[in-house]
């Protein structure tokens, strides 16, 4: 099968960045990719923030607005799907510049029994990254080191495979912007994204991480979220009443990578 096309997110801004993503790229048997440029969300104007997102959603959902660099952010992972969808691939990588790749990432890429799970017409995302909850029976096997798990929690979208199922999906329904782009949980609950992950991970993040070129205050974000919907509430009490009452008794679930 031709190899799935690399898309790399990176600011205008930051060329060291791209220098030390490339270079990792080729250490790890990839040669060719695509630089997306990012979109930096303090550059928009007020007009274009404002339209770019559902509001009243968004605030109803997590209690608060979108900051800039998460609107930047949401809209340059739904520029890559674009750019996916006028290709003829069933499935394209998709990562950040702070991303970290290891030896194993480039012959995952191909292996049949990924290959097929991705050229589904069901949305499907496989993050190659480490997930905060996975059920650790079930899913599929990559290869001989790898198994795919279905993820029952995740955050962050440095590194993972998306399908064009999910490409189509997610830029009908992100127009505009209810969710956070890398809110793996919700984009499943609410709207059947199936997300699984790669066991064990084969990106990390890179100590560029520690400071983001497109939000540098994401957890403190979160951390002064205010009340939020009644459904959010709802629906994450009921998907943690399964977990204890079916998933873990039945499946396991794993923590991290």
């Amino acid at each position: 099968m031709k190899s799935p096309p690399v898309f790399v997110v990176n600011l205008a801004a930051e060329p060291a960045r791209l220098a030390r993503i490339e270079a990792n790229l080729r250490e790890v048997g990839v040669s060719a990719y695509h630089r997306f440029e990012a979109v930096s969300g303090r550059a928009l104007s007020d007009k274009v923030l404002r339209e770019s997102v559902d509001r009243d959603y968004f605030m109803n959902w997590y209690g608060r607005l979108p900051s800039v660099g998460e609107v930047g952010c949401t809209l340059s992972h739904l520029g890559v799907y674009e750019q996916l969808l006028a290709t003829e691939a069933p499935f394209a990588l998709v990562l950040e510049d702070d991303a970290l790749l290891g030896r194993a990432l480039a012959p995952l890429m191909g292996k049949p029994a990924l290959c097929h799970w991705l050229a589904s017409s069901r949305p499907r995302v496989l993050l190659l990254s480490a997930a905060d909850r996975y059920l650790q029976r079930g899913g599929f096997e990559i290869n001989a080191e790898h198994r795919a798990r279905r993820v029952r929690n995740a955050w962050l979208a440095h590194g993972y495979l998306v399908n064009r199922a999910a490409a189509t999906m997610l830029l009908d329904r992100q127009r505009p912007i209810r969710f956070l782009v890398d809110d793996w949980l919700v984009l499943d609950m609410v709207w059947g994204l199936e997300v699984y992950c790669a066991q064990p991970p084969c990106i990390s993040l890179h100590d560029t991480a520690v400071v983001s070129s497109l939000d540098a205050d994401r957890q403190g974000l979160r951390a002064r979220a205010q009340v939020q919907s009644g459904e959010r509430r709802l629906r994450r009490a009921c998907r943690r009443v399964a977990d204890a009452l079916f998933y873990k008794p039945f499946f396991g679930i794993g923590k991290g990578g």
